[in-house]
């Protein structure tokens, strides 16, 4: 990443090419989510089923422990957690990868402008931000493919770190 000063202005940029860890990006994010098999339509929900079907153990969802603070969560899920869990919580998917069900929402490298190239454009005001956290009882939230564009951070969104190798 590349810390500027651009007239003034404070910009964030990315050196593709740079060794080193990153974000992750959207499509690297989606492989994890649909456990690497993208030769088959990828499920509405990060698990086989329905929203009336969450596997118990799936992730840190916003279920029954929200109801003593909260009026909106999930009324037929329960994890144990009211807030973060500790890493490794859950069970890891076929991938060996931990949390990508709930718990934190992601950051990711894409930018929410539209762009063809792999990492996304260069600079933007705001990045993707993807999946479900401990306090995500939305339907719309829950789905698969839910991305949202924020500037800022927020109390249930985290980060993932990649590498490139070459």
């Amino acid at each position: 990443y590349k810390f500027e000063d651009v007239s003034g202005v404070k910009t964030l940029s990315f050196d593709p090419t740079a060794p080193g860890y990153r974000l992750m990006t959207k499509t690297e994010w989606l492989y994890l989510i649909s456990n690497g098999q993208s030769s088959k339509p990828m499920s509405e929900f990060p698990w086989e089923g329905s929203l009336a079907d969450i596997p118990r153990g799936v992730g840190n969802l916003g279920g029954r422990e929200l109801a003593k603070s909260s009026l909106n969560y999930l009324k037929t899920y329960a994890d144990g957690f009211e807030n973060l869990s500790p890493a490794a919580s859950f069970r890891p998917t076929s991938l060996g990868i931990f949390d990508l069900v709930g718990n934190a929402k992601e950051w990711l490298h894409n930018s929410s402008v539209q762009s063809d190239q792999y990492f996304g454009r260069d600079y933007a005001t705001g990045h993707l931000i993807a999946g479900s956290s401990f306090s995500t009882w939305r339907e719309r939230e829950l789905r698969t493919r839910n991305f949202v564009s924020k500037t800022i951070g927020a109390k249930d969104v985290g980060f993932r770190v990649a590498r490139s190798l070459r």
